[in-house]
C-alpha cells in the first residue's frame, strides 16, 4: 500500500508539472494553451469547491446505501429458512 501511495503522488506530480512547465510540449499553438489556461483560471470555483463538494456528498450516499444494503443482507442471511431459486 505504502509503494501505491508514493507511486500515485509521484504519478501524479509529473502528470500535472509536465504540462505547467513546459506547455508547448503537446502543441505549438499558442492560441491552445492559452485557452487552456483561461478555462483553467475560470472554473477555478468548480475544481476547489464544487468537484469536492460532490464527492462528498457521493461518498456519504454511498456509505448510507451500503450500510442498508449490508443490514438487509445479515437479515436474509441470518433467516432460518432460505430459498434458492432454480
Amino acid at each position: 500500500m505504502v509503494i501505491g501511495v508514493i507511486l500515485g503522488l509521484l504519478l501524479g506530480i509529473v502528470g500535472t508539472s509536465v504540462p505547467w512547465l513546459f506547455p508547448y510540449i503537446f502543441t505549438p499553438d499558442r492560441m491552445v494553451s492559452q485557452e487552456v489556461s483561461l478555462f483553467f483560471f475560470q472554473n477555478l470555483d468548480y475544481i476547489f469547491v464544487l468537484f469536492p463538494l460532490s464527492f462528498l456528498i457521493r461518498c456519504n450516499l454511498f456509505q448510507n446505501v451500503w450500510q442498508c444494503y449490508q443490514s438487509l443482507e445479515a437479515k436474509l442471511l441470518s433467516s432460518p429458512v432460505v430459498y434458492f431459486v432454480p
